[in-house]
């Protein structure tokens, strides 16, 4: 990109699909640099989310490179985004700087059994400034219309794969349920979509984010808190020792989160709630069926009581808790 020589390439080959490829870089003064780049061109498709065969949009590192500009241009304190290197639309290519360094994600976090409240609080209160900043002055997908087409995919693509772990009733008529609901009290604003905790890294000059190749100007604000929580949740159910830290951690995650939000739609919470159970839902495959059938039962006391009785997070994680 630019005067840096690579180095290093960890594959030799540009990286097919959705993955994205590490590799080391020296500039003209010789200062070493580690980049990633991430290249859509062999994606299996043409244009949308939904498209049969195909996990990504092409036209998703566009997304991300609006995104990025347009977050930095916002100077929220505290946030960190990648440095944007290189970036070829024709050749669908995107180079983007190392992200955190010396910091750890929250995914690396969960995985070893470090549910950490305050870090867990920084999430949600990051999550809510971004949700309740205004939508870009261009839309991230090229045309209002567009727009709309992608965030109903993607809520139509989330709740489809947890359908595909639950497709009984009556887990199969409450996640029909939830997509039509959430659809219908979609706002415009800035929506990460892919919230999760392998895109949410921490070190000490604040909270970075990374994967905003998803990012739209429409959504629900609900999806992205109730599916962050779906994660605590299923971590939690993987490591029965710590279950009790874990849903701790996942109650300053929303406690932050709802102190921060200025959100008002009305069903708001039960809708965070009920997303939590699609995700537990969708988390359970390829786990013993004890294990399933144990975290399909969660699943569907959170779907119900989201949908049906419009309960708020901190008060269904009590319930699982007791």
């Amino acid at each position: 990109a630019g005067a840096a020589v690579p180095e290093r390439l960890s594959g030799g080959a540009p990286p097919a699909g959705d993955e994205a490829l590490r590799f080391a870089c020296r500039g003209p003064s010789g200062e070493r640099e580690i980049l990633y780049a991430k290249y859509a061109k062999d994606t299996v498709e043409a244009a949308r989310l939904d498209k049969a065969g195909s996990l990504k949009p092409r036209g998703r590192l566009s997304v991300e490179r609006r995104a990025i500009r347009y977050l930095r241009g916002c100077k929220i304190p505290g946030l960190l985004l990648p440095d944007i290197r290189h970036f070829d639309k024709a050749a669908k290519l995107l180079v983007l700087s190392r992200l955190c360094p010396q910091g750890t994600s929250l995914e690396a976090d969960l995985e070893s059994g470090r549910f950490d409240p305050a870090r867990a609080r920084r999430a949600g209160d990051l999550l809510a400034r971004l949700q309740d900043m205004a939508p870009p002055g261009r839309p991230l997908w090229g045309s209002p219309e567009r727009e709309l087409a992608h965030w109903r995919a993607l809520l139509a693509r989330r709740c489809g794969k947890a359908l595909e772990q639950a497709p009984e009733e009556p887990l199969a008529a409450l996640l029909e349920e939830l997509q039509e609901h959430s659809d219908g009290k979609r706002r415009e604003g800035f929506f990460h979509l892919n919230y999760l905790p392998k895109n949410i890294l921490f070190q000490e000059a604040g909270v970075g984010l990374i994967d905003l190749e998803f990012a739209c100007g429409i959504g629900d604000p609900a999806l992205d808190p109730g599916w962050l929580l779906g994660r605590y949740l299923h971590r939690g159910q993987r490591q029965p020792g710590l279950r009790a830290k874990a849903l701790a951690a996942a109650k300053g995650l929303i406690g932050a989160y709802r102190a921060r939000s200025r959100d008002t739609l009305a069903g708001l919470q039960g809708r965070i709630t009920a997303f939590a159970g699609a995700c537990l839902a969708l988390d359970c495959a390829g786990a013993d069926q004890p294990e399933v059938e144990r975290t399909l039962a969660q699943a569907g006391f959170l779907l119900k009581a989201g949908l049906r009785e419009g309960l708020a997070p901190e008060a269904a994680l009590d319930s699982l808790l007791s």
